[in-house]
């Protein structure tokens, strides 16, 4: 890793020895560098990825009527496997309140009105269905909005610490033309603990955005797709324009910074580590809809044919129609229609070509599928693998979404319950800082009846 020295910071007027500027600028590179992925991820998952027009070839790309019907190919060809992929486990993750660990049979009340108050049913689902497609989420406990004390950010505007020690968020206004740069950074005392948590402003007047929006799905498309420069940094110039502001004591009660980060169990959004899978089906699916378009239409040549001009004793000059010496149009001589008749010279043979087996590229997507639902223990219904039809197997192709659902419940618990505990301190009740309590979620499989019922029915007269 480089040394302070070989640090540029984007502060002005200050030197190595500003740890937030420090720290600010490393934060900052890492927001700008992660930028190109986010545009990819972001691409992929509402399936506007395409594949490369260099695959197209040259002679092809060249030629204006048949670049028309190959760039129509390019966005047939995107077959957006992403969503699901996502989809699939958000819709299963659904906290269901708050336990105190104290008594596992007493509900956390307090927490469960918070979580109301801030609006976090839905505001969860945006956190989680964001987790999941980037890898990361973060959530910010603020004053602001009444009681309504948490606000989403989103991988596109902070980025934080691995440890939480520290963390930036990044805005833009348009009406004023200034970037801002905030760093949230922990206190800690002699003894290891925290002692208090300080943030800091840097602005840089500027004509535009130094990364993109999350809205600005023109430019992401762009970036992901390869038609825009995909290279993103934040540029040296900006200043301090607040003092220290220690005004967090909520969440240092609580011994976290106002930001609390979500990630998946390597910071990968779900289907990123399958990218390569996905691409590979989307060139194989362009290739197989490039041969069936150009087999739609069979195309001909003439072999051995004399000459390239009308003769006197051609029914065209006998008819009036052409001249003796005019040069054969075979373009229009020649049109394929059904009730079309070639009148052709002695000797002349007619090569037709065959319609190519496409068989094989059907297969191969049907095997890439397979492989890539075994890979993400992702369900693809019919794609997935063969199971046989039986319930036992149609089971056995949901135990890894369901899987992988329980392990992020899991990993969101911890984050979901420190947003409450600062909510609640800044609600009016210190005492939450120290209460201990864990989340509740609803069954990642909705519960069947059915199958309770049949049990208790085959356990009539053997169990009391």
């Amino acid at each position: 890793m480089a040394g302070k020295s070989d640090i540029t910071l984007l502060v002005d007027g200050v030197d190595e020895n500003d740890a937030d500027a420090v720290e600010l600028t490393r934060l900052a590179g890492v927001l700008a560098k992660r930028i190109p992925r986010l545009c990819e991820l972001r691409t992929v998952y509402d399936g506007e990825d395409l594949v490369p027009g260099q695959h197209v070839p040259r002679n092809i790309r060249n030629n204006v009527k048949s670049r028309a019907a190959y760039q129509r190919n390019l966005r047939l060809a995107s077959v957006n496997i992403a969503r699901p992929m996502v989809d699939s486990v958000t819709i299963r993750q659904r906290p269901n309140g708050f336990r105190l660990l104290d008594d596992e049979r007493e509900r956390s009340v307090d927490a469960e009105r918070e979580w109301r108050s801030c609006r976090m049913t839905l505001k969860a689902r945006d956190l989680f269905s964001q987790r999941n497609l980037y890898g990361r989420s973060y959530a910010m406990v603020c004053r602001g909005g009444g009681k309504d004390y948490v606000q989403p950010l989103s991988p596109w505007q902070c980025v934080m610490e691995p440890d939480g020690s520290a963390a930036i968020v990044y805005g833009y206004d348009e009406l004023s033309g200034v970037e801002s740069l905030t760093i949230y950074r922990l206190d800690y005392a002699d003894d290891g603990s925290v002692s208090g948590v300080h943030s800091r402003v840097a602005q840089l007047e500027s004509e535009s955005r130094s990364i993109p929006a999350e809205s600005d799905t023109e430019t992401i498309y762009a970036v992901a797709n390869g038609d825009r420069k995909g290279d993103f940094s934040f540029t040296p110039g900006y200043k301090w324009v607040s003092d220290v502001n220690r005004n967090w004591d909520y969440a240092a009660q609580c011994g976290t910074l106002p930001i609390v980060g979500l990630s998946t169990a390597d910071g990968f959004g779900l289907f990123e580590p399958y990218l390569s899978n996905i691409y590979r089906i989307a060139q194989l699916n362009f290739d197989r809809t490039c041969v069936m378009m150009t087999q739609a239409f069979r195309q001909r040549a003439f072999k051995n044919f004399p000459r390239a001009t009308y003769q006197e004793d051609d029914i065209e000059v006998k008819e009036g129609r052409k001249k003796t010496g005019d040069k054969i149009d075979f373009a229009d001589l020649y049109v394929a229609n059904p009730a079309g008749l070639w009148v052709l010279p002695d000797g002349v043979d007619v090569w037709e070509s065959q319609s190519t087996d496409v068989t094989p590229w059907t297969t191969a997507l049907q095997n890439e599928m397979k492989q890539l639902a075994d890979m993400s223990m992702t369900p693809f219904g019919i794609n997935s693998n063969d199971t046989g039809g039986s319930a036992s197997g149609a089971d056995l192709k949901r135990e890894g979404v369901l899987f992988k659902a329980q392990d992020l419940n899991e990993r969101a618990d911890d984050a979901l319950v420190r947003i409450m505990r600062m909510a609640l301190v800044l609600d009016g009740k210190p005492d939450a800082a120290d209460e201990d309590f864990t989340t509740l979620w609803l069954p990642i499989m909705p519960i069947q009846y059915s199958d309770p019922a049949s049990a208790a029915s085959q356990l009539n007269g053997i169990v009391s």
